[in-house]
């Protein structure tokens, strides 16, 4: 038993006591618990019982709203693909074009459905995305508050992704906070236990920034393109969107299922109490 599996062992107990200097100690040895094994003179508080079952009583389930944003970002992933090719399409129509060649009606007409299908069909399943991810992202902050005091309250997990200024970093601190507490907690369980590095909140945030930065460009300058080389560069900005947009929904995709997993194996431990 490590020393921090033994201080939370110490805190369930009756006998514990808390000395200013000395933190806590056994009221009964008047010592710092020191064993290896098991206390033979551990007693369960049934006050800590008691609040610890009622914290697992408010924890609310959040696994299938974890699968269903897993879902649709895996669909919007998919979408991007799709879009990816489209834009290669309309770029090699569009050099054509520029370099004179003659191009039918019908093969315009579809280039231009196939573009407003695909766009429209991104943007259906991208507000379905948002939407559950938001669900699963402000759940998991709840339950985090349940089980410790965090820095906010659950409702800023949902309205600072739509507060300007404060959506380009209040998410970000909100998700990090959510991965540091929840691996300290398990870690005080597990010594093992592999927390995976919090470099991919970095990396995700890093990705949603620039994302919604090009996102902005686009489509300002699709409300301004006239010319073939305006849709050239509209069509190459489309490309870049989608090259950024295909990481940046693996790297949600994994997050998503690694905190799930944190959740369910503190799930686990407080089942075992």
């Amino acid at each position: 038993m490590t020393r921090a599996q033994q201080l939370t062992f110490c805190k369930r107990c009756t006998f514990r006591k808390l000395v200013l200097k000395q933190g806590i100690i056994c009221s009964l040895t008047g010592e710092k618990a020191d064993f290896v094994d098991v206390c033979t003179d551990f007693e369960e508080d049934s006050v800590i019982l008691t609040l610890e079952k009622k914290k697992r009583e408010a924890i609310r389930p959040n696994q299938k709203r974890a699968e269903i944003a897993q879902l649709f970002i895996a669909i919007v992933l998919v979408v991007e693909l799709i879009a990816l090719g489209s834009s290669y399409m309309q770029y090699s129509l569009l050099q054509s074009l520029k370099l004179g060649e003659f191009i039918s009606e019908e093969v315009l007409t579809a280039n231009d459905t196939r573009e407003q299908i695909i766009a429209i069909l991104y943007t259906f399943v991208s507000i379905i995305s948002a939407v559950t991810f938001i669900q699963w992202f402000r759940r998991g902050y709840y339950n985090l508050g349940v089980r410790i005091s965090c820095s906010l309250e659950d409702k800023w997990a949902f309205i600072a992704w739509f507060i300007p200024v404060l959506s380009i970093f209040r998410p970000y601190q909100i998700m990090k906070e959510m991965w540091r507490e929840t691996s300290h907690m398990i870690s005080l369980k597990f010594d093992g236990f592999n927390s995976y590095s919090s470099l991919i909140i970095g990396a995700w945030w890093m990705l949603w920034v620039i994302s919604n930065y090009i996102g902005g460009v686009v489509l300002k300058s699709a409300n301004r393109s006239e010319t073939i080389n305006d849709l050239i560069n509209l069509t190459i900005g489309d490309a870049v969107l989608s090259f950024i947009d295909i990481p940046l929904a693996v790297l949600t995709i994994f997050m998503i299922r690694w905190y799930a997993l944190r959740e369910e194996k503190l799930n686990e431990i407080e089942r075992a109490y």
